[in-house]
C-alpha cells in the first residue's frame, strides 16, 4: 500500500474511533499508530491548559481530531505509549479552556486505562484523549482571550502537525466549508425572531369565545371556537413547516 494509501486507512480508523471512542479502538490505535497527522497529536504528559486551547482551536478549524496523552516522542521519532502518572482533573482543564474556545466548540475528554491487556506495552498505564469534533457550520473558531502565545481574536489551524495562526489561504478555505454547509447563524436567528413574533400574533386572538356563561346554554357558547382565529393554530404550522424542512433534506440526500 503507499503512503498516501496508509494516510487514507489511518484517518478513516481515527475517524471510527471519534464517532463511537471505546478502549479497544484506542488499543488499536496506540498498536497501529504511524505518528502524528494533521488530525491526530500525541503528547508524553499534560500540557499548559492555555497551550492546550490553542491546539483545539486549531484542530476544530481543520477537520476536527483528537490529542492523546500519555505517547512518548523517541529519539527516533518514533512513538510509544508510556501512559500518564495521574489522571488530570477535568474541571480544572474545562475551567482554563472555556475562557480561551467558543461554547460552540464541541469537544470531550475521555479516560482510558488499561488493567489488563493483550497489548503488554499499555497494560497497567493510563491516557487521556482531547476529542474535538468536526463542526463546519461554526467555524471560524476564533480566540476568545490573550494568553502566552496565543491571541484574542486569532484563528488557528492545523498545519501538518503543528498549530499555527490561519493565513489568507486558510481563511478562504475555511470559508468555504462554512458556506458549503449551507448555514448562516444570522438565518437561524432571523427564524427564531419570527417565529416569536407569530407566536405573540397567535397570542393576541382568543382561540374560543370569551363570553360570562349565565346559563348551561351559554357555557356551551363559551366553548365555541372563535371562527376569527386561524385554522391552522401555532403548533400545527411549526409542525407542518418541519415535515417540509425533512423533506427538503431529504432531497438534498437523494440527489448527492
Amino acid at each position: 500500500m503507499s503512503d498516501e494509501g496508509i494516510k487514507k486507512s489511518r484517518k478513516e480508523e481515527f475517524a471510527k474511533f471519534l464517532e463511537e471512542p471505546s478502549r479497544e479502538k484506542l488499543r488499536d490505535f496506540l498498536i497501529n499508530n504511524l505518528g502524528e497527522f494533521a488530525w491526530q497529536d500525541f503528547k508524553e504528559g499534560w500540557i499548559d491548559f492555555i497551550k492546550l486551547s490553542k491546539h483545539m482551536l486549531g484542530l476544530a478549524n481543520s477537520g476536527g481530531g483528537c490529542i492523546i496523552f500519555g505517547v512518548k516522542q523517541k529519539d527516533d521519532n518514533t512513538f510509544e505509549p508510556v501512559g500518564l502518572d495521574k489522571l488530570e482533573d477535568k474541571s480544572e482543564i474545562k475551567k482554563t479552556v472555556s475562557k480561551f474556545v467558543p461554547e460552540t466548540l464541541d469537544y470531550d475528554i475521555l479516560d482510558f486505562s488499561y488493567q489488563e491487556s493483550e497489548y503488554d506495552k499499555i497494560k497497567g498505564r493510563k491516557f487521556q484523549v482531547v476529542l474535538v469534533a468536526d463542526m463546519p457550520r461554526h467555524i471560524p473558531f476564533v480566540c476568545l482571550e490573550d494568553g502566552d502565545k496565543i491571541r484574542r481574536g486569532a484563528i488557528y489551524v492545523r498545519n501538518k502537525t503543528d498549530t499555527e495562526e490561519a493565513n489568507f489561504e486558510d481563511i478562504q478555505n475555511i470559508i468555504d466549508r462554512r458556506i458549503e454547509t449551507g448555514y448562516s447563524s444570522r438565518m437561524v436567528s432571523e427564524l427564531e425572531n419570527d417565529l416569536a413574533q407569530l407566536k405573540v400574533l397567535y397570542g393576541s386572538i382568543s382561540r374560543y369565545y370569551n363570553v360570562f356563561p349565565m346559563s348551561w346554554d351559554e357555557l356551551l357558547v363559551s366553548n365555541k371556537r372563535n371562527p376569527k382565529y386561524p385554522e391552522e393554530d401555532f403548533e400545527d404550522f411549526v409542525l407542518r413547516m418541519i415535515e417540509l424542512k425533512k423533506k427538503m433534506i431529504e432531497s438534498v440526500i437523494k440527489n448527492v
